[in-house]
């Protein structure tokens, strides 16, 4: 795992790491070059090579959160599709949230409700 510069907050580059584009670590140097660091950490837990149309997903949404003693039962395994759909909705709550924080302010709605007996 890449280690932070305490002055500067940067991640610090081994020669066997890389960040990409997308921000996910990956492997530089050995038999796993060139694949990211949260597939094979996975692979070796289920004792598999992973399929093509299966995907990791980051429990707590840290791409770069693999280790699995620092922070266990973070990586799930999940077909494709239902690592679409889960991103999907993530996303979804986001987006919603912000919206509404936005449109109320944040700070939460009081709202004085006017009961009818019927």
């Amino acid at each position: 795992m890449p280690q932070r510069d305490e002055k500067t907050g940067r991640f610090l580059h081994e020669k066997r790491y890389k960040i990409d584009s997308k921000g996910y670590i990956c492997i530089t140097a050995g038999p796993n070059r060139g694949r990211r660091e949260h597939r094979v950490i996975a692979e070796k837990i289920l004792g598999r090579k992973l399929k093509k149309k299966e995907d990791v997903h980051h429990d707590d949404g840290h791409k770069r959160h693999n280790d699995p003693e620092k922070y266990p039962d973070n990586l799930k395994v999940m077909s494709h599709s239902e690592h679409s759909i889960l991103e999907w909705t993530l996303r979804q709550d986001a987006f919603l949230r912000k919206q509404w924080e936005e449109h109320f302010g944040g700070g939460g709605v009081r709202c004085k409700v006017r009961v009818i007996n019927a």
